[in-house]
């Protein structure tokens, strides 16, 4: 089973290969604030790419509640167990 921080370093990874920016550093508190390019359109994708890398799936609701990555992390964790 992974750790709570080895979740944020694969989300952290699909971060940079998504955004093509590997200065990208997560914490929980990441908003799409603070990466450039992370809007409604891009965040489709990488909700995509999370929910294969993780063998996953958010609901529509899900997706669009998430505030940061720790709800993101938090909603992976709980799919996971």
């Amino acid at each position: 089973m992974r750790t709570t921080e080895q979740i944020l370093v694969e989300l952290q990874a699909i971060f940079i290969k998504e955004f093509s920016d590997k200065n990208i550093i997560l914490n929980d508190g990441t908003t799409a604030n603070d990466i450039a390019m992370w809007d409604s359109l891009t965040h489709m994708g990488l909700m995509d790419t999370i929910e294969r890398h993780f063998e996953i799936s958010f609901s529509l609701d899900e997706m669009i509640s998430f505030k940061n990555v720790g709800d993101l992390r938090a909603a992976i964790i709980t799919k996971l167990i």
